[in-house]
């Protein structure tokens, strides 16, 4: 039943997003007479063979109300479509984290450019536009936004009560472990209905965030609503274990005169591996080279000085354990490139957006390493369909890179040889199977939501929960896949 449909006030959860199981979050909470949309992301997908990347939004609700817009945390699959969501629904408030906010500075006109650049190529080239999430009026009336009653910027933990429109709803925020600023959100109605979001979770530790299983006094909601992206993934070795490889990797390659490149998502990847990279590199004398959209901006305002800490990065560049390759004076940015490809730098490990090598400082790198058989890839977490990052892992040899030229108004597909090391190692931001079975263990939740995920990864995840209250002798929730526009009455 589409959401449509419902009649006003009626108490159901629906996911507006993620047609694909994946991208483009975003839900839809009614109860009590109100409407809360939780995130506003955006989707993404390069089909194979055609030169135009696919872009996907939520779908929408219609007439019914929205009286608050919360966004848990920064990455687009969450966040990309919260200028024009703040657009449509001008009468709600709008709850982030500061740094969310303040990461969405950067990411959000990238992400327009993007999106604009991509129109003009489907233009010239003859193919229909892809949708184009927002635009610049909206992109600039959100961040206008800022220090004005309508948008609250959380610091988690923390709670709010009393909210226009919301008057006896008590929300509360705690970190959720997935990125420096991502929260949970739980929600208590007037009558003392009990909602648990999770949003984008993580239990173990990472280097720039602790992981959270759930807060205390959390437990016992109504309603859980989860992701559960990995749920059918067990963890299948402790994070340090991860590293003790990685750095075995870089060791031999260094050994044998060549470089590393570890392409990485800009938010929370990137700033993840130089921490560990850089601590690697003062033991055993190689230096970190960080590139691409997390390094853009002026410091204290770039991705890197938000998640990693302005002090800490200052100390890393003075220290000269960490080079950051200058997005602003880009005569110079390339001088540092060709320094780092001239070995001035000495054996280097090379952490650059964007972690599918379509776009970015990546590809860059990516044609001048790959064909040497010294050097080594490694790629830092999901390797996307389609892309050059599974053309590398899955074929070596000769891959195709693909770029759009608007001198000549055509796509240039240049041949590289990939002759390196290519490894694959999991560091991902969020929970395993693991982690994901036993916060519902612990939360005892009568309804569970699960979204965030594909077809696979739900079955293996109730089955895993079966098993896990079999064995302990609880009762199972009421579990429910939170598909796309699919209406979850409550």
């Amino acid at each position: 039943m589409a959401v449509t449909e419902l009649i006003q006030g009626g108490n159901f959860f629906s996911q507006r997003g993620e047609p694909e199981g994946i991208g483009a979050s975003q839900g839809y909470l009614s109860y009590m007479g109100k409407g809360m949309l939780l995130d506003a992301g955006v989707g993404f997908k390069k089909i194979k063979g055609h030169p135009i990347q696919h872009v996907y939004v939520p779908a929408e609700i219609g007439e019914h109300r929205v009286d608050v817009i919360i966004c848990s945390h920064q990455h687009l699959d969450h966040a990309g479509y919260l200028p024009r969501t703040a657009a449509l629904y001008p009468k709600a408030t709008i709850i982030t984290p500061s740094e969310c906010f303040k990461t969405l500075k950067i990411m959000l006109p990238d992400a327009l450019k993007i999106s604009l650049e991509e129109t003009d190529k489907a233009l010239i080239l003859g193919y229909k536009p892809p949708v184009v999430p927002f635009i610049e009026e909206e992109l600039d009336a959100f961040f206008d936004l800022e220090g004005t009653p309508r948008l609250i910027l959380i610091d988690a933990p923390c709670k709010l009560t009393d909210l226009p429109n919301l008057e006896g709803w008590k929300f509360e925020f705690h970190s959720s472990g997935h990125t420096v600023g991502a929260v949970s959100t739980r929600i208590t109605a007037p009558d003392g209905w009990v909602t648990y979001w999770t949003a984008d979770v993580t239990s173990h530790n990472q280097e720039i965030c602790s992981g959270v299983l759930i807060p205390i006094g959390w437990e016992n909601p109504d309603l859980m609503i989860t992701e559960a992206t990995y749920g059918g993934t067990p963890m299948k070795e402790p994070r340090s274990e991860t590293w003790k490889r990685f750095r075995a990797v870089v060791n031999q390659t260094h050994r044998r005169g060549g470089q590393v490149l570890c392409p990485a998502f800009a938010g929370n990847r990137l700033s993840n591996v130089v921490s560990e990279s850089t601590r690697l590199g003062s033991e055993f004398g190689f230096v970190t080279v960080a590139d691409g959209m997390a390094v853009k901006g002026e410091v204290g305002e770039r991705i890197i000085d938000i998640e990693l800490g302005v002090e800490k990065v200052t100390r890393l560049v003075e220290q000269g354990h960490l080079v950051l390759i200058d997005q602003i004076d880009k005569p110079h940015g390339m001088t540092q490139r060709e320094a780092v490809l001239n070995g001035d730098y000495g054996p280097v490990v090379i952490v650059s957006s964007s972690a599918t090598m379509e776009n970015g400082w990546s590809l860059f790198w990516a044609k001048h390493l790959l064909p040497g058989r010294k050097n080594s890839v490694i790629l830092t977490g999901y390797v996307f369909p389609n892309s050059v990052a599974e053309q590398v892992l899955k074929k070596g040899g000769n891959i195709v890179t693909e770029y759009f030229s608007k001198k000549w108004e055509k796509i240039i597909k240049q041949a590289v040889n990939c002759a390196c090391d290519v490894y694959s190692f999991s560091l991902s931001a969020h929970d395993y199977q693991q982690g994901l079975v036993q916060r519902v263990v612990i939360a005892r939740p009568k309804v569970l939501v699960v979204h965030h995920t594909n077809d696979e990864s739900f079955r293996a995840y109730v089955e895993a929960l079966e098993i896990e209250f079999n064995r302990l002798g609880l009762e199972l929730p009421r579990i429910v896949r939170g598909s796309y526009e699919v209406v979850i009455e409550l």
